[in-house]
């Protein structure tokens, strides 16, 4: 504590400055937890987009076979394929909906497999297009769509 003429002063001068510099640091501290957290969560969703396009990919694939882009898959192919065994492969225990749709010359429905009802925190989603062989021989398009999330 020290006095003069003009008053006493003492400790309660810094009060001020103090506030100042620990609202200061709070904001920096907050902001910093903030984007540490957000960029987490954008490497999270990244990383389950990319399942989702492993997944479809790879349904693209075993339905090509071993001979690649320049073979045309059938219709019965798309039936006959073991999805679940691929999703157990690709998305390590993750939950998936999965349709199949011909898109032209008509839209229909091929195949599809419903998700779980679970509550989820990330989803993904991932199509291609394929084309495909029908009953008749003629060549359609099909669209392979994937959804995959997170469980909470």
């Amino acid at each position: 504590m020290k006095s003069d003429e003009l008053g006493v002063g003492g400790f309660f001068e810094d009060l001020p400055v103090l506030a100042f510099v620990l609202g200061g640091t709070a904001i920096l501290l907050m902001s910093a937890t903030w984007s540490c957290e957000h960029i987490a969560s954008q490497h999270a969703c990244n990383e389950l987009r990319n399942r989702a396009v492993s997944f479809v990919e790879r349904i693209c694939a075993e339905l090509r076979g071993s001979r690649g882009n320049e073979f045309v898959p059938s219709l019965s192919a798309i039936v006959q394929l073991n999805y679940s065994r691929l999703a157990e492969e690709e998305l390590d225990g993750r939950e998936y909906a999965l349709a199949i749709l011909q898109l032209h010359p008509s839209v229909q429905w091929i195949l599809g497999h419903p998700g779980s009802e679970l509550p989820c925190s990330e989803i993904a989603a991932a199509s291609a297009m394929l084309n495909v062989l029908n009953e008749e021989g003629t060549t359609v398009i099909v669209e392979v769509r994937a959804i995959v999330w997170e469980n909470e």
